[in-house]
């Protein structure tokens, strides 16, 4: 398929997501989010993708967000429905049954920043900035900023990024534990590679069913939390998986699991 806001690119179990709008920093407009939607629908309905990755086209900017001049020449109608229309896409990432990592290689910003805490993980290059400046707009980060942040770093950090609208270095923003990861721009490339393909590695049911038990820790009691751990976990154990996953240990070779 020819797509006209993003690319797709597919090596082994991992697929990459590129936002393509560099012209405007790869800011978010509804074409790329559909075109986006349609690549989940593929996702979901096969079983060969074990990892995504979102990055931004060329160097400057990860996503900065909603396009300024579509903002301008929207109706307040218009701006609810952006924002539904955004959570609900943001959600879709969240609740994906697969690993997902956002590798940031450029201006990381508004709505950009929003899609990034969406993911699972969040790898950084080196000399980037991160932030929420929507009030410098007089608006309010709105799509998950106020939400997924505050669950990340307490509410505490979360005011003050969000009160100041304040970009971050990448360096404060690794102290902070908004990315996982900061990595020279030499070895940028090779290094999301490289982690991605460390997760691929791993058994389909274990990430699934460790994503589902990680997320429901900020949700859950913890004895409903703790129960849902142990069940999930006696699934994987009945599952071939498991059963591979001992013969390779006994054997002394790599895994070959088959996601069932």
């Amino acid at each position: 398929m020819a797509w006209k806001y993003i690319k797709v690119s597919r090596e082994g179990g991992l697929m990459t997501i590129t936002l393509n709008r560099p012209e405007v920093l790869n800011a978010l407009n509804k074409g790329m989010l559909d075109e986006i939607d349609m690549v989940f629908s593929v996702i979901t309905a096969m079983s060969n993708t074990n990892v995504l990755i979102f990055t931004g086209a060329e160097d400057r900017a990860f996503c900065v967000g909603a396009d300024i001049n579509e903002l301008a020449a929207m109706s307040a109608e218009d701006f609810d429905n952006w924002l539904i229309l955004n959570q609900t896409f943001f959600n879709k990432i969240a609740s994906l049954g697969i690993p997902v990592i956002a590798a940031l290689n450029g201006y990381t910003l508004g709505g950009g920043l929003e899609l990034a805490l969406a993911c699972d993980l969040r790898i950084a290059k080196e000399g980037i900035e991160l932030g929420l400046p929507e009030a410098r707009l007089g608006l309010l980060p709105g799509t998950g900023g106020t939400q997924r942040l505050t669950r990340l770093v307490g509410p505490g950090i979360t005011k003050e990024l969000i009160f100041t609208g304040r970009r971050v270095k990448v360096e404060e923003a690794l102290r902070l534990g908004i990315v996982n990861q900061v990595v020279p721009a030499a070895d940028w490339p090779q290094a999301v590679n490289d982690l991605a393909k460390d997760i691929a590695d791993r058994a389909p049911l274990s990430l699934q069913r460790a994503k589902q038990c990680v997320d429901a820790a900020g949700e859950y009691p913890l004895q409903e939390g703790l129960d849902t751990e142990r069940r999930l976990n006696v699934e994987c154990f009945k599952s071939e998986d498991f059963r591979e996953g001992l013969a390779a240990f006994r054997e002394k070779r790599a895994p070959f699991f088959r996601g069932r």
